[in-house]
């Protein structure tokens, strides 16, 4: 199929974080799978709070990201640590 169907991060889900604009971590999966293979290097420079760190490093893929709001990479170094 080419329509995608993958929830929402909702407001109880286990991957839910402070951001406003958070996107499920299966969307993000599928995008890296479609365009990379396993060491590559994905770069995201607006992170927030690190989905697409978290998808990467999952899926062995090695990445670079940066925000500019310090509260958002505090989250991102947290969420992207528990996968070490």
């Amino acid at each position: 199929s080419d329509v995608w169907k993958i929830s929402l991060v909702s407001g109880n889900s286990s991957e839910r974080t402070d951001h406003p604009a958070q996107y499920p971590e299966e969307l993000i999966e599928r995008i890296i799978k479609a365009g990379t293979n396993p060491g590559d290097l994905i770069l995201d420079p607006f992170m927030g709070t690190g989905t697409t760190g978290v998808a990467a490093k999952s899926l062995g893929r090695n990445w670079i990201g940066f925000d500019l709001q310090e509260e958002y990479i505090k989250i991102a170094k947290i969420r992207i640590q528990i996968l070490v």
